[in-house]
């Protein structure tokens, strides 16, 4: 519920405040967090996130997979299979897109300082670097931004902030 979370962001904010939103756009590369598992760019726009929950599933119950961090628990051992609980993984992922993220702020009363697409390479996918400049081409973006970062003010009244929305 983006629009309730922004709405409560911005009642306990003073005015002048400012909230840093920093997030993973759906589309890009890794948008569907699998990429520990599944180490390959954009499997979420290949296949369902049905398949991939259940793919991510096998892989790791298998004994080639070499388990991440934030799967052991304390004692260094391997929690159970994340991949089962296919509902938490529905209410993890947000699937919030570039062009839907800027359309929600339009409903919103803040007023947006600055936004910043960061393009995606890394040890991951290392020819990524090379495209990371997709990141600030429009439409391709959406593709090609590993993490979009936006800087919203409350207005210092809601005079000014109508007053913005007038011009």
């Amino acid at each position: 519920q983006p629009h309730y979370i922004f709405m409560e962001v911005y009642r306990i904010l003073k005015p002048g405040g400012v909230c840093l939103v920093h997030f993973n756009p759906w589309l890009n590369p890794y948008g569907s967090h699998l990429e520990d598992i599944i180490p390959f760019p954009w499997p979420h726009t290949l296949f369902s996130m049905s398949t991939l929950l259940k793919t991510a599933e096998r892989l790791y119950d298998s004994s080639h997979y070499e388990t991440a961090c934030y799967y052991k628990d304390a004692a260094g051992q391997k929690v159970p299979n994340p991949y089962r609980d296919t509902s938490h993984w529905d209410s993890y992922l947000n699937h919030m897109t570039i062009r839907q993220f800027n359309r929600l702020l339009k409903t919103l009363p803040f007023e947006c300082c600055h936004q910043q697409r960061i393009g995606f390479g890394g040890k991951t996918f290392k020819a990524g670097r090379l495209l990371s400049g997709l990141a600030h081409v429009p439409v391709l973006d959406e593709f090609f931004c590993k993490a979009f970062f936006t800087v919203l003010r409350k207005p210092l009244s809601d005079h000014d902030h109508f007053a913005d929305r007038a011009v």
